[in-house]
């Protein structure tokens, strides 16, 4: 069997969709050594250091002629490009990770696509014209998939209301050991994210100022980087009393990214709007205290055992917090509610109802 996936949409930066593909086909490649896997890379991803996730004998790559930022131009590739694609390299399965979709010749191939979020179904209100456009695209890219995957239970309810279709839930996870001796735990609270507005750095960072008034003595720290807010947050920062309290970093490593983890005394996850939330799950790895908006997915992937803030209330992001950072009971049972999560979310099971899909 060969198996084409469409990396198009990835570059050298981090984010939840490279995360996906990196832990799903590293685990499941060696899994399936009679299957080769073909990827699609753009010219803006670095295939060394990509391919390092998949060094084995049944894997090729590709360099498709386009950067990952040029929306259309990914789009026409479905004109010409893909179907000789799966002509030349006779691909039986086609994973396609991003929007939209339209293949115009596909003849065996069988196409998978996976929606990660539906956020401009969600902000409708505030542009209804991007809410209608993006109606539109789903409906073609249903059309010209053979399989649909969501990447939570809430997408699937929301798209069972629009659409009469099968749809198969394949969760994220992550990629990591068992760590050791993570008692060394400094006096910050940790979030982490794009600089997008959705991520709600802005309330999180009015919400630290309240703790501040109320006592806390340590730091905020946010990790970010790509994102069209970053300058938005660098002001509110820049303006805050409590600005040297408040650590930006931008486009840090993985194993920086992981030290915070590792340090932190609390993690916050304040986003308006989320298909998932794999900083959940890195959160939960190793086992720190973790609040988070009430949103919808949020409930679903901590099993509804954490504590839950209004993200568009800044109060109740500093009252929760506080909560928390003031009671050393509720943080333990917020760890043993971690390795609950963890345990949902083992990459054994997983895998196996994604494997099962290339049937």
């Amino acid at each position: 069997m060969n198996i084409a996936i469409n990396c198009c949409h990835l570059s050298d930066k981090n984010d939840g969709a490279k995360t996906r593909i990196i832990n799903l086909y590293s685990k499941l490649i060696p899994l399936r050594k009679n299957d080769f896997f073909f990827f699609f890379i753009p010219k803006n991803l670095n295939q060394k250091k990509f391919s390092k996730n998949f060094k084995f004998n049944n894997v090729k790559f590709f360099k498709v002629d386009l950067f990952s930022s040029k929306i259309f131009k990914r789009f026409l590739l479905g004109f010409n490009y893909w179907p000789k694609v799966f002509k030349k390299y006779n691909v039986d399965f086609f994973d396609h990770s991003y929007l939209p979709l339209l293949i115009i010749q596909k003849n065996k191939t069988k196409i998978l696509l996976t929606i990660h979020d539906l956020r401009y179904l969600n902000d409708w209100r505030n542009d209804f014209w991007r809410f209608l456009i993006f109606r539109i695209v789903l409906s073609i890219s249903f059309l010209n998939c053979d399989k649909l995957i969501t990447v939570s239970n809430t997408i699937k309810l929301i798209l069972n209301k629009l659409y009469n279709r099968p749809i198969s839930v394949i969760y994220n996870f992550i990629n990591a050991r068992k760590e050791h001796n993570l008692n060394n735990i400094n006096n910050f609270v940790f979030t982490v994210g794009h600089s997008e507005k959705r991520k709600n750095f802005e309330n999180l960072i009015k919400a630290f100022t309240l703790t501040k008034f109320n006592g806390y003595k340590g730091d905020l720290v946010i990790c970010t980087n790509q994102g069209n807010n970053f300058e938005r947050i660098v002001k509110l920062i820049n303006d805050s009393p409590y600005s040297k309290n408040i650590k930006l970093y931008r486009n840090k490593s993985n194993e920086f990214v992981k030290k915070m983890y590792k340090s932190t005394e609390l993690f916050v996850l304040p986003s308006t709007y989320e298909g998932f939330g794999i900083p959940i799950l890195e959160a939960a790895h190793y086992e720190k205290p973790i609040i988070l908006s009430n949103i919808s997915v949020f409930k679903e992937i901590t099993l509804n055992r954490l504590h839950y803030f209004d993200p568009n209330d800044p109060s109740d992001i500093a009252e929760k917090m506080l909560i928390i950072l003031n009671d050393k009971k509720k943080q333990s049972k917020l760890k043993i509610s971690a390795r609950l999560i963890n345990k949902k979310f083992q990459a054994r099971h997983i895998l196996i109802k994604f494997s099962n899909l290339f049937k």
